[in-house]
């Protein structure tokens, strides 16, 4: 396995162990400390998603990268010894700040990781739309971990992984900002962001909205067993990796063509409050295009990884503020 398979495999398991950590930490919240906990849930999807377009930005200006990453296993660390402080002895009884400095240490920590990693798999793979797919995929299951198998000894494992994996990946960070799309102009860079490139990142960025709205829908009314939650992270997980794949044996193009198809399709035979054919094909084809956008993004901002991965992940909070009102 050479250093970028290497880099991209470690990347993943962290996406997974991140997320896992931060969705554990909250349903062990959750359990412990029942009261303003919806409250505790919004501030950190708020701060996790939609800080990602400044620590994405912070990310490509700074050349010790490994800093980031430390940043975040700091932050993590921090909220997790919090969490177990505030369950174990019922300080938090019912203290919304409390709760709110847990949910703003875990936001902000994977919201610097998630931009560091993005980074780092697009600069590292020269922006391998494969690869990109492989990275995100692993968040969704181990948001479903989290839950699912929520416990002390979790949330201990996967912190302790996750400084594992730091000590492992830091030596093979890059220490400045590569162009990874087009060849390095020595005098400039990073090009210019033009009105054309703002319009077609705007148009990426509306997809991205309406593809978080339209998973929603093909899972609105399914009873949230934790077989159900398993299988749709594993789903949406495989959709993610998939997407890459077929993008890159057929094209971007066709693939989103045939992918939006097929999403229209499955939604007008979804059958409401089921995990039937459809739902599961329309989740499956409508995760398939995350790498597309995250690739696309890239494209339009080359010199600028970190920025394009926090601008989209930012574009998945006006949807989740929806569904909540």
């Amino acid at each position: 396995m050479n250093l970028t398979h290497r880099s991209v495999l470690i990347c993943s398991v962290l996406h997974l162990l991140v997320d896992g950590t931060c969705a554990c930490a909250l349903y062990l919240l959750a359990s412990n400390c029942g009261a303003n906990i919806l409250s505790v849930f919004i501030i950190y999807n708020v701060l996790a998603f939609l800080t990602q377009p400044l620590t994405g930005f912070m990310a490509d200006k700074i050349k010790r990268q490994k800093t980031v990453l430390l940043s975040s296993a700091i932050l993590l660390s921090t909220a997790v010894v919090g969490t177990a402080i505030i369950a174990k002895t019922g300080v938090c009884s019912p203290t919304l700040w409390t709760l709110a400095s847990v949910a703003t240490l875990l936001g902000i920590g994977n919201s610097l990781f998630h931009v560091w990693g993005g980074r780092l798999v697009a600069i590292q793979t020269k922006n391998d739309i494969r690869a990109l797919g492989i990275f995100v995929s692993t968040g969704a299951m181990g948001l479903a971990i989290g839950f699912v198998a929520c416990s002390w000894g979790l949330l201990s494992a996967m912190i302790v992984a996750i400084w594992v994996a730091y000590t492992t990946i830091s030596p093979i960070s890059p220490i400045r900002p590569i162009n990874p799309i087009k060849p390095i102009n020595p005098i400039n860079p990073i090009t210019p962001i033009t009105p054309i490139t703002l319009f077609f990142l705007l148009l990426i960025i509306a997809f991205v909205m309406f593809r978080s709205y339209i998973g929603d829908v093909f899972t609105t009314g399914i009873e949230r067993s934790n077989t159900i939650v398993l299988t749709i992270a594993t789903i949406t997980m495989l959709g993610k990796i998939a997407g890459g794949f077929i993008s890159r044996w057929i094209g971007w193009v066709p693939a989103a063509i045939m992918l939006v198809l097929a999403v229209i399709i499955c939604s007008i035979l979804k059958t409401e409050g089921a995990l039937n054919a459809a739902a599961i094909i329309g989740i499956f084809a409508i995760n398939c295009t995350m790498p597309i956008t995250l690739y696309l993004a890239n494209r339009l901002l080359p010199g600028r990884e970190g920025l394009a991965f926090g601008l989209l992940a930012a574009a998945l909070i006006p949807p989740y503020l929806l569904a909540l009102l």
